[in-house]
């Protein structure tokens, strides 16, 4: 039976059970079979297959139906999302393009606006956007004189063209929380203002260092520990009634635990060094609900790996956890390293941990624990929205010279067959990265890795490392 006798209709349904380079090459074969690419529902079904199967998150504006684009558009985003996807699977990924930029100023935190080119630094003076294919500086807010604002860890809050994102900063005797938007619905003029504010008084709180804080469209809250009890706190209100609602954890979550905001729950991570590392889920009460409203606090304890011996537990700390509130669940991704204890060796274990978990109900439902053991010390860690990659940068010691080598990497987390990990060198050519002082974002919708420096001030170079 020649190919050339198969109705175009069964083609084009085999199509959907290859990767788009196959597909590609099956219907260049003959003219009837090319009219097939010019068909939408090939490019629709294309992009879902990549979704869905290959859990590839797509290149296209957040909140933006895909059914609605045109089919050229639909072709764009394919051969993006795939090109990505195959570079990202090579042992050593290559970089499509480099891009730098002066900075004109020392920031200390990067935060992606995952899908858009844009991004936002920000420092203890002024918190700016720019556009990362021009380097041009979009707009920004100058802080305050004596508050030292810190980004929250959990990705901006996003609607259609609009990005929100949370900060918050511990000035004696306030506590201040602070939401900026940025408006890039022109792309033309993109417009960057403050819409929220709060003062509290850290007479009440006390926390031991800046919290962490998380938002939505509706609510932002922070989480803490507290200088009297060492315990956990979350702190949160809704935007229209100004009600603060305190939640007393009781528990050791370290001095820096993180939260997420997602699907009417908070989700707080951390880790006491004489405590497992845990999650806890609590439920947003409604608005004008009374301060004293019933929460009802579930913690699940994170597992750790079988492969540790049990001596060694005591030796180990989580480096820079980090909730996501990603689309397709909430994941928590942590970097595992060492930690030294007197008198006994430190456990050198360093790894990335993936914990998917989907949204039950009234109980956390987290999937299987995927764990990526590196095979040197791992120094930096950034977790792209999707849940399924996290760049890190590693040091390794030359056995020729003291200066250890730096390198850049990407873990790969696959929930199918079963859950697993894998990964990749990421190749950055001539961009030097001092392990030291570097600031490492990643944008897994466009494939883009950044990397910047603290403590050069006007010198500091932003380095923008496209893989697709």
């Amino acid at each position: 039976m020649s190919l050339a006798t198969v109705p175009l209709d069964v083609i084009l349904e085999l199509t959907f059970f290859l990767d788009l380079q196959d597909s590609l090459h099956l219907l260049s074969t003959s003219t009837s079979l090319q009219s097939l690419l010019s068909l939408k529902d090939f490019w629709l079904k294309t992009l879902g297959r990549m979704e869905k199967v290959h859990m590839q998150p797509l290149p296209c504006p957040f909140g933006v139906d895909i059914a609605d684009m045109p089919t050229e558009g639909l072709r764009k985003l394919a051969i993006h999302a795939y090109s990505l996807k195959r570079n990202w699977s090579l042992a050593r990924a290559i970089p499509a393009s480099i891009r730098k930029f002066k900075l004109g100023g020392d920031y200390r935190e990067i935060c992606v606006i995952p899908g858009t080119n844009l991004v936002i630094t920000n420092s203890h003076e002024r918190l700016v956007c720019w556009h990362t294919i021009s380097g041009a500086r979009l707009g920004g807010i100058e802080h305050d004189d004596d508050a030292a604002y810190l980004i929250g860890r959990a990705p901006p809050f996003q609607l259609l063209g609009q990005c929100f994102i949370g900060l918050s900063s511990q000035n004696r005797p306030h506590l201040a929380l602070l939401v900026v938007k940025i408006d890039y619905q022109n792309a033309d003029q993109v417009i960057v203002s403050e819409t929220y504010s709060t003062i509290l008084s850290t007479a009440e709180f006390r926390p031991i260092s800046i919290p962490d804080v998380a938002l939505d469209e509706n609510v932002i809250g922070m989480v803490f520990t507290s200088h009297i009890d060492q315990l956990s706190t979350l702190v949160y209100c809704h935007f229209n009634d100004g009600i603060v609602h305190r939640v007393p954890l009781g528990i050791r979550l370290g001095t820096l635990p993180v939260c997420a905001l997602h699907g009417g729950h908070f989700y707080i991570h951390g880790q006491d060094l004489r405590e497992p590392a845990m999650i806890v889920r609590v439920p947003v009460a409604p608005p004008h609900s009374p301060d004293t409203v019933n929460h009802a606090i579930e913690i699940t304890p994170i597992d750790v790996p079988a492969s540790v011996p049990e001596s060694q537990l005591s030796c180990l700390s989580i480096g820079l956890p980090q909730l996501l509130p990603p689309k397709y669940g909430v994941f928590n991704i942590t970097r595992r390293t060492s930690h030294s204890l007197r008198n006994r060796p430190p456990a050198r274990l360093p790894s990335v941990h993936f914990w998917p978990a989907t949204d039950s109900g009234a109980h956390l439902d987290f999937g299987e624990l995927s764990f990526y053991e590196h095979h040197s010390e791992i120094v930096g860690l950034a977790a792209g929205v999707s849940g399924r990659y996290a760049a890190i940068i590693d040091v390794a010691q030359r056995a020729s010279a003291m200066k250890p080598k730096t390198g850049l990497g990407l873990v790969h987390y696959a929930p199918h067959p079963v859950p697993h990990t894998s990964f990749h060198v990421l190749d950055i050519a001539s961009v030097d990265i001092n392990f030291y002082t570097a600031v490492l974002a990643l944008d897994d919708v466009l494939g883009v890795v950044y990397v910047t420096h603290i403590g050069e001030g006007d010198a500091a170079t932003f380095s923008v490392l496209s893989y697709a």
